[in-house]
């Protein structure tokens, strides 16, 4: 068997490339490396916006939905952000502490005022038995003094000794206004004094 001999490529070489030819290569493979890296950029900023924009929408819907089912304080209160309060004053009421957290206008007028009260040790909400063997949770309530209004009992487990509750508030009583703390036997335990534009920050 004959071997071939090799073939000489060296004739084929087409040496260095002219000065013209090696900067358009050069330009050429930038316009493609920034080409790629903005369309990444532009692809990763759409879906962070895409993104964001269906999570806030869940959650306003979220918000919307729950919103609806929550007593009209309450809504009012969420619906606001969290109501109008730069301050967060505390009453006291005989034994009980009765701290105003938030504020905030409803629509068509009157105030939903969020509530927290303190028993200092005593129950806020206890259970009642009577003598045919049923029971009931009877809580401290709060109610607008000269309002015909319906009164807003302190939510809390029976025998806890702090609790919260919304209350609602007519625009006929203004801003400035009295509000009574009953205890569980539904006894007037005394009454503070709310003044809207002492805590509102507007």
């Amino acid at each position: 068997m004959r071997e071939e001999p090799p073939v000489d490529l060296t004739p084929l070489d087409p040496g260095a490339p002219p000065e013209l030819v090696r900067g358009a290569i050069q330009r050429f493979r930038w316009r493609v490396v920034l080409t790629t890296v903005a369309a990444i950029v532009v692809a990763a900023v759409g879906s962070a916006w895409i993104a964001v924009s269906i999570v806030h929408a869940r959650n306003a819907a979220d918000v919307n939905i729950g919103s609806k089912a929550l007593p009209a304080a309450q809504r009012a209160i969420v619906v606001s952000g969290g109501g109008v309060n730069c301050e967060t004053p505390t009453y006291r009421v005989a034994y009980a502490r009765v701290t105003l957290l938030q504020a905030a206008p409803i629509q068509g007028g009157g105030w939903a005022l969020h509530f927290v009260v303190d028993g200092r040790g005593h129950p806020v909400a206890v259970q009642r038995h009577i003598p045919d063997g049923e029971s009931f949770r009877r809580s401290m309530t709060l109610v607008p003094v000269g309002a015909e209004q319906t009164p807003s009992q302190v939510v809390a487990m029976s025998g806890a000794t702090w609790g919260e509750t919304y209350l609602t508030v007519p625009a006929s009583l203004g801003t400035h206004f009295d509000v009574q703390l009953l205890d569980t036997r539904l006894s007037v335990m005394g009454e503070f004094t709310v003044d809207i534009a002492a805590v509102s920050c507007h």
